[in-house]
Order: structure tokens, then C-alpha cells, then sequence
């Protein structure tokens, strides 16, 4: 069964396998699934607070440097005279390229990053603790706030701690600054940086050469222009029988007092869809007189209408039956693709930690599951 909320954000619900088998234990598989409506003609687009925390440590001497610079240059002429922008280096010590400013005038702002001269070591906390503070500090009414922290190593001074980085990146988002994480070349700390990225509701990109650095750069804010939803959450409560085992996607979650599961989704774009995908667990072997098998809240800030909290709730019904139904198609593809995608992850950090039998038996399995699967959908699947 399909459940749809027609209130701006469209959300779908279904189960994988459509029907509950009465007197068993079993597995089943939820999908949500989070449609907006395509961006419309805003009298005035939602002013954009950017913070960029830039990486000059020796590493990133050369054609690293030049490129970002470049990058960093073509992003001020991108944005508008609505919007405000911040820049810090650092490296041993921390730059303060630009503090915050209305690019109403552009070109001294660009004469500033092109001073940008690499140093020593890398104090990742201290560039971007001094960017963050700078964006949540913009007295800028309905402004979407957002870090980019680009460095191509790992943290030598200050704090060096991955748990510290989360927290940090925790506090933030909930005072509505976002951090998106850059990792370039081949000695950073992926693992730190997705961590970062994941729990402060921006994204996590790699970049290889120094010719790619402007198109994340252009990647990331394009999508921020065409924001509709931040700070998206989803609130699921369980029938007294159910409870969640995983979920599949990397969204940061927490269990609640209530019993209740809280998951972060981060921020939706125009004309786009999220979809996150559950693993739960159903007693059916004692009596289910529960109507609902789980209750959906979802609340989010409207970009479209000036930062209101939406909010709407639905319900995924129990239906039982004697015997095991067919599994939705959809769900199905919807798992493979999430699962698939998490364990790429857990194995690359098993790879780093030297562990590659563990890693290889993981990828193994995962690929015989898709290959079990391909004909549903071999367009998605296949690559």
C-alpha cells in the first residue's frame, strides 16, 4: 500500500513485503520515500551565508593551490549581491582571507583569495571552528548557512580527535550551519571527513585531480540554490511487536525515550526525490491488535515559504495474512542499491585497517545479491 501526504513535500510509504504472515516471526523491509515539487519563481531566492575553510598547508602547494584558488574565485562571481561570504585559510595558523561579507562588490573579495600563499602544518579544527563561528554569527534573516571544508591531509594540530569532529559538526547543524566536507588528493582522513559531512547535514567529496575542484565546488552550491527542504527529520514510532534492525541508508539516527527512532535526513533539493530504506523486525507469533504497523512524522523548514516548519504525519497499516505475499519490486531494487552502497563503505574502511579478507567476503556477498536481483531492474543495478 501506498500512503501519499499532498502538502507541498509528497511521501510515499510501502512495505517490501506487503502483508504481515500471522503466527510468525519474520524480516521485512520498509521504504519512505520523499518527493518535492519542482522550484517555482521566487520573488527573491533565499540569501546563501558560505563559509569556505581552505587548506594551505605545504601539501597544497602548486597545482593544488592554483586550482582552488581559481575555483574559489569563479564561485564569487556565481553568487549574487543577496548573498555573503566568508573565506579562512590555515595551516599551522589561521587566515582570515575575507570575513564575512555582502558581495555587493566582488572584485576586491577575489584579489583577496588570490593572496592565499601555502605555509605549514594543517589545523583543521582551528580553519574550521573560525569559519563556522563566522556563518552562524550572520544576522541574516531565512539565510541558509553552510561551510565547505576542503583540506587534502590529515589534522596535525589542534584538535585531532574524530569523535570531537563529530560533535562539532552535531552542534552546528543544529544551530542551522551545515558543513560539507572536501577531501583532495590521497592522504586525508576519508573516514573523518564523511563522518563530518554525514553528522553536520552537508555532503562528503573526493577529488583526485585539481581540475575537478571547481566542479564540486559549482556541484554543491547549485544544489544549495535550489534548496526546498532543510533540516529534514523523519520520527517513526513502532507498533509494541515491531522494531527497526538497521537502517540501510547513511543518515545520522537515534532511538528515543519514548521508543521512537529520530532520523536526520539533511536538506532536499527542488524537483527531487529521497528515499530511505529500513530493515524491521515483526513478531507476528503473539497477537498483533495494533491497526498501524509504524507512524511516520515528518517535520522540515520550507525554503519556499520563507522557513516554515512543515510538518505531516502518516500511517503504514497492518494487513495480515495467512500466507507470504510477493515482494514489492521497488523496495527490493531500493535495498539492494542502499545496502550496496553501505557496504562499499564498511569495506573500504576494513581495507584501511588492513583487514582484506573481511572486506572482500562483504563485497562478495553484496555483488551475488544484485546479480540475484538484476533482472528487476537492470538499469539501475547494473553499474
Amino acid at each position: 500500500m501506498i500512503l501519499r501526504i499532498v502538502c507541498r513535500m509528497e511521501i510515499e510509504a510501502k512495505l517490501e513485503k506487503p502483508t504481515v504472515v500471522t503466527g510468525t516471526r519474520q524480516i521485512n523491509n520498509l521504504l519512505i520515500k520523499m518527493k518535492t515539487p519542482p522550484a517555482v519563481h521566487l520573488p527573491q531566492r533565499q540569501p546563501l551565508v558560505i563559509g569556505l575553510a581552505i587548506d594551505k598547508s605545504w601539501s597544497m602547494k602548486g597545482d593544488k593551490m592554483e586550482a582552488t584558488i581559481e575555483a574559489a574565485c569563479s564561485l564569487v562571481n556565481w553568487l549574487t549581491r543577496h548573498d555573503y561570504l566568508t573565506v579562512i585559510a590555515y595551516s599551522a595558523d589561521v587566515q582570515v582571507v575575507q570575513p564575512l561579507i555582502q558581495l555587493k562588490e566582488k572584485s576586491a573579495v577575489i584579489d583577496k583569495i588570490r593572496s592565499i600563499q601555502v605555509a605549514t602544518s594543517t589545523n583543521l579544527s582551528g580553519g574550521w571552528l573560525q569559519t563556522l563561528r563566522a556563518v552562524e554569527s550572520a544576522g541574516i534573516p531565512n539565510a541558509y548557512k553552510r561551510v565547505i571544508l576542503l583540506t587534502d591531509g590529515q589534522a596535525t594540530l589542534g584538535i585531532k580527535d574524530p569523535v570531537q569532529f563529530i560533535q562539532i559538526a552535531t552542534d552546528h547543524i543544529s544551530r542551522g550551519v551545515s558543513t560539507t566536507t572536501i577531501g583532495f588528493g590521497e592522504d586525508f582522513n576519508e573516514t573523518s571527513l564523511r563522518d563530518i559531512a554525514v553528522n553536520g547535514g552537508g555532503n562528503f567529496y573526493y577529488v583526485s585531480s585539481p581540475e575537478q575542484t571547481s566542479e564540486i565546488f559549482f556541484r554543491e552550491f547549485g544544489d544549495i540554490g535550489a534548496l526546498y527542504a532543510q533540516a529534514v527529520e523523519l520520527k517513526l514510532k513502532f507498533a509494541p511487536n515491531v522494531k527497526m534492525l538497521e537502517i540501510y541508508n547513511d543518515y545520522p539516527f537515534q532511538s528515543n525515550d519514548d521508543g521512537s527512532i529520530s532520523i536526520q535526513s539533511g536538506d532536499v533539493r527542488a524537483d527531487d526525490t529521497r528515499n530511505i530504506v529500513m530493515s524491521l523486525e515483526i513478531d507476528a507469533e503473539k497477537p498483533m491488535d495494533a491497526s498501524d504497523l509504524v507512524s511516520i512524522d515528518v517535520s522540515f523548514y520550507n525554503l519556499f515559504e520563507k522557513m516554515r516548519l512543515d510538518k505531516a504525519s502518516r500511517m503504514v497499516p497492518l494487513v495480515k495474512s495467512a500466507t507470504e505475499t510477493e515482494s514489492d519490486k521497488e523496495v527490493v531494487v531500493e535495498r539492494l542499491v542502499t545496502s550496496s552502497a553501505k557496504t562499499v563503505i564498511k569495506a573500504g574502511r576494513l581495507i584501511k585497517e588492513n583487514d582484506i579478507g573481511m572486506a572482500r567476503t562483504l563485497l562478495q556477498a553484496a555483488i551475488e545479491r544484485v546479480e540475484d536481483n538484476i533482472k528487476l531492474s537492470s538499469d539501475v543495478l547494473s553499474p
